[in-house]
């Protein structure tokens, strides 16, 4: 999830400096590299989050008791 989240937002921080125009529905093909970087982030996140869900659904579900913890 960190890594998601970095490389979702470290390259709109690039994007902004270069002059990337905010709320368009079109951008120059000159902004495609970040933001196929920072797509490619959101979609690392996701799947953390999707893995996260699944353990705890795995934790709650599975009846498996923990040793004593000294």
């Amino acid at each position: 999830m960190f890594i998601g989240v970095n490389i979702t937002f470290f390259p709109q921080h690039f994007l902004g400096l270069a002059g990337f125009p905010r709320r368009y529905n079109d951008f120059p093909d000159a902004y495609a590299g970040f933001n196929y970087l920072s797509s490619f982030g959101s979609i690392v996140s996701v799947i953390a989050v999707l893995i996260f869900l699944y353990v705890l659904y795995r934790t709650f579900t599975d009846n498996v008791l923990v040793g004593k913890n000294y």
